[in-house]
């Protein structure tokens, strides 16, 4: 993975190896967690619109991070559906995505974690 690679073909590459790790091939689904990095107004609309569309944890964005979560499907198609609903979101709110993580848990001390982009 290179960091100059854009976004979505990040996001690809190293979604495709989770087929081949035993914590992600279990299970249908898996949690994304985003890294978003902003001023406080910028995330509030950030969190307010996640919150709304019943993300997990897009309710601390006071510090210029933001660490929202969401279950889904684990097929590429839901993947990039996400990330492009995240990224237009933090582009219209001048808020910047900075990593994103898979998750086999919603819980962090109890999840396994692929790194899928990472700016």
């Amino acid at each position: 993975m290179s960091a100059t690679e854009p976004l979505s073909d990040q996001v690809r590459t190293n979604l495709r190896s989770l087929d081949a790790d035993p914590r992600f091939s279990a299970s249908e689904h898996l949690w994304l967690t985003f890294y978003l990095m902003g001023d406080a107004g910028s995330l509030w609309h950030v969190a307010d619109a996640l919150a709304a569309a019943d993300w997990s944890n897009a309710d601390d964005w006071d510090a210029g991070f933001l660490y929202p979560k969401v279950l889904i499907k684990r097929t590429e198609a839901s993947v990039l559906r996400a990330v492009s609903e995240v990224q237009a979101l933090s582009e219209r709110h001048a808020a910047s995505i900075i990593g994103i993580d898979a998750d086999t848990c919603e819980e962090v001390d109890r999840s396994a974690f692929s790194t899928l982009y990472n700016a």
